[in-house]
């Protein structure tokens, strides 16, 4: 018979969008079972938008838990306070966001019930370019809606917030300023300086190993992402979007003299579309190993772009005619070029020999920047915030 493991606390971790396979995998939450820690994921996606849980759960396997992972689906409010009062506000909470308007009664709840928790928003690095539309027009910020989020997060909740948090993880310099300007979590919260989740991966991820050299193409499943076609609202065609990006391999066989590893995006299943990768390698979940390796790396405006700074690879960002319509989408693979250095390539365009070339200075100022406060510091992200858990909070009881 298999030995029970037993934990030495529950971590809770609510998260606003669904919980899928792939979030498991990218948070690499199982690394927490290894430090001694069952993790109960609060799912509030239904909550915050139903229309996306209910296209996500249509279209992907929801992750339902397992021994070392738990899941907990709301689907009201109700059923969120109902989960407060059984008892589960005498567990720590790790919450990954500072703010969000649907749920703002998962605080009232934290301040009401008196919960041990802590923040841990930022450790995703998803990129906040200062100055972009992020796809909300003027209209749109003159909405009731909008102006009622706006009061709630300047005033409202700053003057309504008795329960502070016992951290706040700092995993870079642009996360710091930005909690530090909006006063996420009081002036007087203590810091914990820590990296993102992608710096985190690079550091285990140990380089691919290829029989020639190559380049590797950083998969966003565009065609057939289902966050994609929900977001961007309207359809890309497969045939279009794979016949340009074949070209712009044909010519980086030609000119570099590199095989093509199509890194795919955790939510892909090429099985059955191979045609639209012909002479191209795929691999799953393997990701930072690929671009530890690579001799180049193309993409659109995947947050794993950032890998090629950390593995001082050059980078080219792909403009593919199928996101030209996407306002939102231009202006983040803009950004990423601006901030990298990297060259935009638009389908037409010609590959040059500089196109090899890095900018060292851009690379470290990104890393710096956007995904790890403090370069010398290697400890895995999750140790770093367990061990903090250990010295803020009491000592648990064992959970079976």
């Amino acid at each position: 018979m298999k030995d029970k493991k037993v934990f030495k606390r529950k971590l809770i971790i609510p998260q606003v969008s669904p919980v899928l396979a792939s979030l498991i995998g990218r948070l690499s939450l199982r690394d927490l079972a290894g430090l001694g820690y069952l993790t109960e994921i609060v799912d509030l996606s239904y909550i915050v938008n139903r229309d996306r849980f209910e296209y996500s759960k249509n279209s992907d396997q929801l992750f339902n838990g397992d021994e070392f992972i738990r899941v907990a689906r709301f689907f009201s409010i109700e059923e969120l306070c109902d989960y407060f009062e059984s008892g589960h506000c005498d567990d720590i909470w790790l919450i990954p966001f500072h703010d969000h308007y649907e749920v703002r009664c998962l605080f009232r709840l934290i301040d009401k019930y008196k919960v041990k928790y802590a923040y841990i928003n930022g450790i995703y690095a998803d990129p906040e370019p200062i100055g972009t539309s992020n796809g909300i027009t003027l209209k749109e910020k003159l909405s009731l809606p909008y102006i009622k989020k706006f009061l709630y997060f300047r005033l409202l909740k700053k003057w309504l917030r008795t329960n502070r948090p016992a951290f706040l993880t700092i995993p870079s310099r642009a996360a710091e300023h930005h909690y530090v300007r909006l006063n996420a979590a009081g002036k007087n919260v203590k810091k914990v300086f820590v990296h993102t989740v992608d710096y985190d991966n690079f550091l285990k991820a140990e380089p691919y190993e290829s029989d020639k050299p190559y380049c590797v193409f950083v998969d966003q499943y565009l065609p057939f992402h289902p966050d994609i076609i929900f977001d961007l609202k309207y359809h890309i065609e497969p045939d279009g979007y794979y016949k340009t990006l074949n070209e712009v391999f044909d010519q980086v066989r030609k000119r570099f003299h590199l095989k093509i590893i199509v890194a795919a995006h955790p939510r892909a299943d090429y099985r059955d579309k191979m045609n639209y990768l012909p002479l191209c390698a795929v691999e799953y979940g393997k990701t930072a190993s690929l671009i530890k390796g690579a001799d180049l790396v193309i993409g659109h405006n995947s947050n794993s772009l950032a890998m090629a700074a950390m593995a001082n690879c050059p980078l080219i960002v792909y403009v593919s005619h199928a996101l030209l319509r996407s306002r939102p989408e231009m202006e983040l693979m803009e950004w990423y070029g601006n901030e990298l250095g990297a060259r935009l390539l638009k389908d037409g365009d010609r590959l040059q020999d500089s196109d090899l070339s890095i900018d060292e200075e851009k690379y470290q100022s990104f890393i710096a920047q956007r995904a790890a406060y403090d370069l010398q510091n290697t400890e895995l992200l999750w140790k770093t915030i367990t061990d903090e858990v250990e010295r803020c909070f009491s000592a648990p009881g064992h959970i079976g």
